[in-house]
């Protein structure tokens, strides 16, 4: 839909509503569904410059009737595909039903049907001749050029999303180059394409890669099975996300293909060079062989990445889903989990439901006298499992400490609940009411700052320690937040004070500004020395870099590209394990979206809850290899600071590390979508961290 000839909808976006100050604009107000525009206002006229229109006399109702060229397109390229189904039963029964759908479609062609019998006509013949496409005329034009094998395997990149459907079928082999320095991941695809008929007991072997001064083990490549889900309520699109581990031979249904996430680690220590194996994919008396080489850096990742990071996973759906008496060894490993992929434990905590305060923090105790004292006993020992796993970020306090501040007219009533257990009953949860704002208040949250903060400073966690007291906030809720902020400050001048927010001058205690989308005032606060986080969340859509999963791999793995060029020291994330909020009706269908927005699929999630932990999307892996990318960077930036001015690779080195236009266009959705452009940039910077390593 164009406004005044600009865009304001298109495939993926919601209405974007036109800025009237300082201009004149001609308006439609109305509503559009199902091939109908309802109009509610006044207009001077209506123009559509696509396709036929249909109007009553006394609207305001418009029909726009979608073209039938496009069944009919549809209908010849599916026919091609039906005339190369060998000889079958089943390829007369394509052609048959091919028979019957063209007569519906000349019938809606002739202009004999109306209103919305043509949307619902137009709507069923769209629907079968895409499931003809899929089981029947798409399979026989992959294989039309191709030897008669019972079945091929493509490597493919892992940039490419592969669903279970032949509609996005990879059609030429992508022999993987990879490189990786120690302690990084990367991965490649193998994809089974079944001929015709299903591929029964499928297995894949891969055995340890040789090099000359060494091996990468068995136990470090891992296969995974890459599955397929769809959104409720939406039959057509089916989407590659869930990985899960390969345990034992498999079928590859004819209709369907299947993709193979092959991972491959490099643990810290191995020698640098070539390290070249084979994959095996196998089936009776068929073996097919696929080689594997990957280059190992000469350096390695720390494991405490440098990018600082916080992700949230909420206890209370983890608790419900398992329906465990002790939910906690399962929860434990997703928290590994998330640690592995290189992202740090934001809060269990989420939406002010605090469920067990056993992680993640410290016990609040009210005494039999009526005082306050902190157990870190539990606290401590989770620090210490979590620690030297890469944990590299520490909140201090509570999120949500607004409490019902946005809800209630007189922001005076506002309250928050605070967990706390009393001393003689110490193994239950109580809460303590106190206002939002109150001296009581000052009192107990400067205790609970500064004993918690001086616990961590004792230990020398402080550099990791920041607060998330309010959670996006609005405009009218920045004079509390600066409040609340002052007594952290009064009580732990150094402790960082984060909110997820664009900077506002009228809120100088806050230290950290974590914007969700960057503008030039966040660039200039960076660059005047201040710290930026970055954030997404169900928005922005895309095209611009978030995590969906309607997305390309490109645009899940560019949202930290997009806050190491805005200069971010870190990257939050609400919440990694929303899936456990719903139970999956065993048909891989599941309620995707954020509050059934379209185009939100796999917002909140990047795990699947396992019978015994975690299974992990693709979407974790990219966003892996996105902080993996930015480690890179922050690498290469830490060597320069002891690089002299006048040393022959510096000027090359501080050009590697600008995300130029050629990359990113500014910010959202200007960016090269090649993904190999974003690969070759990574392997540039890896060069030239081995030169600068071995010259220093």
């Amino acid at each position: 839909i164009y406004l005044d000839g600009q865009k304001k909808v298109d495939e993926y976006q919601p209405m974007l509503m036109p800025d009237f100050e300082n201009e004149k604009s001609r308006i439609c107000i109305g509503s559009y569904n199902n091939g109908a525009i309802t109009l509610n206002g006044l207009i001077d006229d209506f123009m559509i410059h696509d396709g036929p229109v249909y109007t009553q006399e006394s609207y305001p109702e418009l029909f726009i009737y979608p073209p039938v060229g496009r069944l009919q397109e549809r209908l010849s390229k599916t026919e091609q595909g039906a005339e190369l189904i060998p000889a079958s039963g089943k390829k007369q029964e394509a052609k048959g039903k091919l028979a019957l759908l063209k007569a519906r479609i000349d019938q809606l062609d002739s202009g004999e049907v109306g209103g919305e019998v043509y949307f619902k006509e137009y709507a069923l013949i769209d629907d079968e001749l895409h499931r003809l496409w899929e089981t029947s005329a798409a399979p026989a034009l992959w294989w039309a050029d191709r030897e008669a094998k019972d079945f091929e395997v493509l490597p493919v990149s892992c940039m490419r999303k592969v669903s279970d459907r032949w509609s996005n079928a990879p059609s030429e082999p992508e022999l993987p180059e990879l490189a990786s320095c120690g302690h990084e991941w990367s991965a490649f695809q193998l994809v089974v394409f079944p001929r015709f008929k299903d591929v029964e007991n499928c297995t894949v072997k891969m055995d340890a890669l040789a090099g000359e001064d060494g091996e990468i083990a068995a136990s470090n490549l891992k296969i995974f099975k890459v599955g397929t889900v769809m959104q409720e309520g939406d039959s057509k699109n089916a989407w590659a996300d869930p990985i899960f581990p390969l345990e034992g031979p498999f079928t590859v249904p004819a209709e369907t293909i299947q993709a193979l996430w092959i991972q491959i680690y490099v643990p810290e220590g191995t020698a640098p060079g070539e390290y070249k194996g084979r994959i095996a994919v196998s089936t009776g008396d068929r073996t097919e062989e696929i080689p594997v080489s990957v280059w190992v850096r000469d350096f390695t990742l720390p494991v405490k990445p440098r990018l600082q990071t916080a992700f949230g996973f909420a206890m209370s759906p983890a608790a419900t889903y398992y329906r465990n008496e002790d939910y906690r060894p399962i929860a434990k490993k997703y928290l590994e989990n998330m640690l592995e992929h290189k992202v740090s434990i934001k809060t269990l905590w989420l939406h002010g439901i605090y469920h067990d305060t056993l992680f993640l923090a410290p016990k609040i105790i009210k005494t039999r006298t009526g005082e306050w004292k902190m157990d870190f006993a539990d606290y401590d020992r989770q620090l210490d499992e979590l620690l030297p796993l890469g944990l590299n970020t520490i909140m201090v306090g509570y999120r949500s400490w607004d409490g019902n501040f946005r809800s209630v007219k007189d922001k005076s009533k506002a309250v928050r609940h605070f967990p706390y257990y009393d001393e003689s009953d110490i193994h239950r949860a109580k809460k303590l009411e106190l206002p939002v704002l109150s001296p009581k208040t000052e009192k107990f949250g400067k205790w609970v700052i500064k004993t918690w903060y001086k616990h961590l400073k004792v230990r020398g966690l402080e550099n990791m320690a920041y607060t998330y007291f309010v959670d996006e906030p609005n405009h009218q809720m920045m004079g509390m937040i600066n409040t609340i902020c002052g007594w952290s400050h009064d009580v732990a001048p150094d402790l960082g004070n984060m909110i997820t927010a664009a900077p506002s001058a009228s809120t100088p205690n806050v230290d950290i500004w974590c914007p969700l989308t960057v503008n030039s005032n966040v660039l200039n606060y960076e660059r005047s020395g201040g710290t930026i986080w970055k954030y997404v969340c169900c928005g922005p859509l895309g095209p611009s870099p978030n995590f969906f999963i309607n997305q390309s791999a490109l645009e899940n793995r560019l949202p930290l590209w997009e806050g190491y060029k805005a200069g971010a020291k870190g990257f939050l994330y609400y919440e990694i394990g929303r899936s456990l909020y719903f139970e999956n009706d065993g048909d891989n269908v599941w309620p995707l979206r954020w509050q059934n927005s379209t185009g939100t699929e796999g917002d909140g999630f990047f795990v699947y809850p396992g019978e015994d932990g975690p299974i992990n999307t693709i979407r974790f892996e990219y966003i892996r290899m996105g902080i993996q990318d930015v480690e890179y960077f922050l690498m290469l930036k830490d060597l320069l600071k002891n690089l002299p001015a006048e040393h022959p690779l510096r000027a090359q080195a501080e050009a590697l590390l600008v995300v130029d236009d050629s990359l990113m266009e500014g910010f959202g959705a200007n960016y090269n979508t090649d993904w190999q452009i974003f690969e070759r940039r990574k392997h540039h910077v890896g060069q030239m961290i081995e030169l600068l390593e071995k010259a220093q």
